[in-house]
């Protein structure tokens, strides 16, 4: 079985809605910016599969179909050391931790696009 990987324009989406940053909640890392010396920007960022595009990845699930696999929906946007541990540590993440981390993410990424920083941060100091 081939491995079912993500189109372009499924990593520029992932990309864009986790705003550039990790969306591991422990790093945050931003995956883009400028290049030193130069005109043009540089990303350092990883789409990951929450569900393994082939069997012999971690978390791969057989009642996911092509489709699906392939989908926004079946990624999360990483930094690539993050992304490293999430594709090649098999029973390191489970796909509902994933989830969660993409989800709260970009909950945190609406409220930041919506708010600005300095309301975002006096929001999660109250809280």
């Amino acid at each position: 079985m081939a491995r079912d990987n993500f189109l372009q324009s499924v990593k520029t989406e992932l990309s864009l809605r986790a705003a550039h940053f990790c969306s591991n909640p422990r790093c945050l890392r931003l995956t883009a910016g400028p290049r030193s010396g130069d005109l043009r920007g540089l990303a350092t960022g990883h789409a990951a599969h929450i569900c393994a595009a082939s069997p012999d990845g971690p978390r791969f699930d057989p009642l996911q179909g092509e489709e699906d696999r392939r989908s926004a929906s079946n990624g999360i946007w990483l930094c690539r050391e993050c992304g490293d541990m999430v594709d090649k540590d098999c029973s390191g993440f489970t796909a509902n931790e994933l989830r969660g981390w993409k989800r709260n993410h970009e909950i945190m990424i609406a409220e930041v696009r919506q708010q600005g920083w300095s309301q975002s941060i006096e929001l999660l100091r109250s809280g």
